[in-house]
């Protein structure tokens, strides 16, 4: 087979790509109402734990200064949880925390049994709070949990 020159190659995407966005299979959807009917699955969901196992999942978030950004997304998980029923618990840190202190916030999220999962909030602040370490704390504390 020959292979086409590059110039052509780009024209040949560029159909293939215009065909696959303009066929009959495509269609729109709507991003809210697809993200309502997840959430009000997922509340379906957390209600029969609730019942059945009286237990309902925890999500954790540390927050490590003041960034509006941050600030705004974390607000949006505080909505989420109440709204599918989760339980929510927030650390929220000085930007001047050392990384001992997220350390020790993440330590006590591993051991409460109510938290299933831990979102340290990015970015951030501070250089010298190093992320791979605080996973790797994560990591080690769950696996010795286990």
């Amino acid at each position: 087979m020959i292979e086409p020159k590059k110039k052509q190659r780009k024209v040949l995407l560029l159909v293939n790509l215009f065909s696959a966005v303009n066929n009959d299979s495509a269609r729109i959807i709507d991003g809210r109402s697809a993200a309502e009917e997840i959430k009000s699955s997922i509340a379906v969901e957390v209600s029969r734990m609730k019942e059945s196992i009286g237990k309902v999942p925890g999500l954790a978030v540390i927050l490590v200064g003041q960034r509006r950004d941050s600030l705004a997304y974390v607000r949006n998980k505080i909505m989420a949880c109440h709204e599918v029923g989760f339980r929510f618990s927030i650390a929220e840190l000085p930007e001047s925390c050392t990384e001992d202190d997220v350390c020790d916030a993440l330590s006590n999220y591993n051991k409460d049994a109510s938290i299933h999962g831990i979102l340290v909030q990015l970015p951030l602040p501070q250089v010298h709070l190093r992320l791979s370490s605080m996973c790797l704390f994560i990591l080690c504390e769950r696996h010795e949990k286990a």
